[in-house]
């Protein structure tokens, strides 16, 4: 019983957190190092809905970081399954 508290507060918290993405929070050079999915970057930063190179940028910026801590939020979670 206690474990699965434990993995339903895991969980929402988790959720809080990727909603909340902010790649404020992370240095330029943290940002370029994580990786780079191209083909979700292009679908959710389209040039049509941002002209401007500097907002697709800043977009591309927080589809990465969001991807990341997903990734993160991911793998996480199943080594907390693996060791429970």
């Amino acid at each position: 019983m206690r474990t699965i508290i434990c993995l339903t507060l895991t969980f929402l918290t988790l959720g809080l957190t990727l909603a909340q993405a902010e790649p404020m929070k992370y240095t330029q050079e943290q940002i370029n190092k994580m990786p780079r999915f191209s083909s979700i970057e292009q679908q959710r930063c389209p040039k049509a809905r941002f002209p401007s190179v500097k907002n697709r940028l800043e977009c591309k910026k927080e589809v990465r970081v969001e991807i990341y801590e997903k990734r993160n939020a991911r793998d996480s979670s199943e080594t907390s399954k693996s060791e429970g």
